[in-house]
C-alpha cells in the first residue's frame, strides 16, 4: 500500500493532516470548540477505569462536512489535549489525548483521533502501513484474522487493529500500536493509540470503553461544489490542473489512469507487450508516516528484501532534484507480494509543507526501466 503511506499518520500517529488522501481535506480544517457534558448519576458508583475529567476537550470543529465528536468522561490516567493552537501534521486531528498508568510507571501513549474521508476499507493495506510503522514484517491476507477484530465505536460496529496480533509484545520491540476504524457517512474515522507496548496493551480495555462511549453530532452541510472536469489520463502540455483537489502534473501519454486503491490519491497504468505492465501510484499523507527508514522497509517488504538498519539507508537510496525540494528514491528488485512474480519498484519520498508524499513505480523489471525516466518527470512536473 502507498502509504503511505501514512491516513495516514505522524509517528505518533496523526495520520497525517494536510493534503492526506484527499487534498481537500486541507480546506475543511477549523479549530473551534464546542461544550462538553458531564452527567452524573445519583447513587452509582464510578468504573475503575472510568473517572469524571471536567477538563476534557471536545473534538475541534474540522467544518463542513465533520460531525462533532463527543464524549462524557475518559478513562483513568487519559488527558485531552489542546489542539486549537496546532498545525501543520496536527491541524487535522480531531482530539489528542496523552495516556500513563500506574501499571506500567514511566511510559507514556498518545491516542490520536482523525478523520479522512473518501478512503475505501482495505484492512490488509492498513495492517501492513503500521506494522511497518514499527519495523514489523508485512503479512500476507490469511493471516488478517490475528490482527482484526469488531468493536463498538458511537453504537456502530467498527475495527480493532493490534498490529502484532497474536506475537504478542517482545522485551526487544518497545514500540506498540492498536488503531480503531469506524467508516461513516464517507468519513473513515481512525483512533491511533500508540507508545510503549505494555502500556498500549494494558489500555486496550479502557480504549474499547472510550470507544463505545463517543458519539457524533450533527453533520455540517457542505457547499454544493460547481462539476469538476474528470481526471486526467494523458500528458496536459499546459501544465493544467487535474480535478479539483489534486495538485497540477503532466501526466505521460503512454500511462492510463486507472482506479485508485485505498489510501491513494491517483493511480496510472504502463503497459508492454504480452500482457507485460507496471502500476504507477501517488498517495499523501501528514507528518513522517512514520519516518523514511520506516517507509523504506515496508517498501522493501513488499518485494520480499530484508529491511535495512538506519545506517545502511544512504546507500541504498539516491536523491531526487525537485527545485527547491529533495525526493528520496529507492529502487529495488525482488518478489511482488502480490503476484508472485519477479518485480522492480522504483519509490520516490517527498516531505512537503508538513505532509509526505509517495511516488510508486511497480511492476515487471523490463516496464519499470523503460518507465523510469517518464516516472521521474511526472514527479518533478507536480505543482
Amino acid at each position: 500500500m502507498d502509504l503511505l503511506h501514512s491516513i495516514f499518520w505522524s509517528r505518533s500517529l496523526a495520520f497525517r493532516a494536510g493534503c492526506g488522501v484527499v487534498l481537500s481535506m486541507l480546506l475543511l480544517a477549523g479549530c473551534r470548540r464546542g461544550e462538553i457534558q458531564v452527567y452524573e448519576v445519583a447513587g452509582e458508583k464510578p468504573t475503575p477505569t472510568r473517572a469524571k475529567s471536567p477538563e476534557v476537550l471536545p473534538q475541534r470543529d474540522l467544518g463542513a462536512g465533520f460531525p462533532s465528536l463527543e464524549w462524557k468522561t475518559l478513562p483513568e490516567g487519559w488527558q485531552s489535549q489542546d489542539l486549537s493552537t496546532q498545525a501543520g501534521a496536527s491541524k487535522m486531528r480531531a482530539a489528542a489525548f496523552t495516556l500513563q498508568s500506574a501499571a506500567v510507571p514511566g511510559k507514556t501513549a498518545e491516542m490520536s483521533v482523525i478523520p479522512i474521508p473518501g478512503m475505501r476499507d482495505n484492512d490488509l493495506e492498513f495492517i501492513n502501513m503500521w506494522r511497518g510503522q514499527i519495523g514489523l514484517e508485512a503479512v500476507a491476507q490469511e493471516a488478517l484474522p490475528k490482527y482484526v477484530e469488531t468493536v463498538q465505536i458511537a453504537g456502530l460496529n467498527g475495527k480493532l487493529f493490534n498490529v502484532r496480533g497474536s506475537e504478542g509484545a517482545k522485551a526487544s520491540d518497545p514500540n506498540g500500536v492498536l488503531v480503531a476504524v469506524l467508516m461513516r457517512e464517507g468519513v473513515s474515522w481512525f483512533f491511533k493509540l500508540s507508545g510503549d507496548e505494555a502500556l498500549v496493551q494494558s489500555q486496550r480495555g479502557p480504549m474499547t470503553e472510550f470507544l463505545k462511549d463517543v458519539s457524533f453530532g450533527a453533520t455540517p452541510a457542505v457547499a454544493s461544489a460547481p462539476p469538476v472536469a474528470p481526471f486526467a489520463s494523458s500528458s496536459a502540455a499546459d501544465g493544467s490542473a487535474t480535478a479539483a483537489g489534486k495538485p497540477q502534473w503532466q501526466v505521460p501519454a503512454t500511462w492510463q489512469s486507472a482506479a485508485p486503491g485505498a489510501m491513494l490519491l491517483a493511480k496510472f497504468v504502463a503497459s508492454g507487450e504480452a500482457g507485460a505492465k507496471a502500476d504507477i501510484t501517488v498517495s499523501t499523507f501528514p507528518g513522517d508516516v512514520g519516518g523514511l527508514l520506516a517507509n523504506i522497509n515496508r517498501w522493501r517488504g513488499q518485494l520480499g528484501l530484508p529491511a535495512l538498519a538506519q545506517a545502511d539507508l544512504s546507500q541504498q537510496t539516491s536523491s531526487l532534484d525537485l527545485g527547491g525540494m529533495t525526493g528520496t528514491v529507492m529502487d529495488a528488485s525482488g518478489i511482488d507480494g502480490k503476484s508472485s512474480q519477479n518485480a522492480r519498484m522504483i519509490g520516490v519520498v517527498v516531505p512537503r509543507q508538513g505532509q509526505t508524499w509517495f511516488y510508486k513505480l511497480l511492476g515487471q523489471p523490463e516496464i519499470v526501466e523503460r518507465e523510469k525516466s517518464a516516472f521521474f518527470q511526472f514527479i518533478q512536473s507536480v505543482k
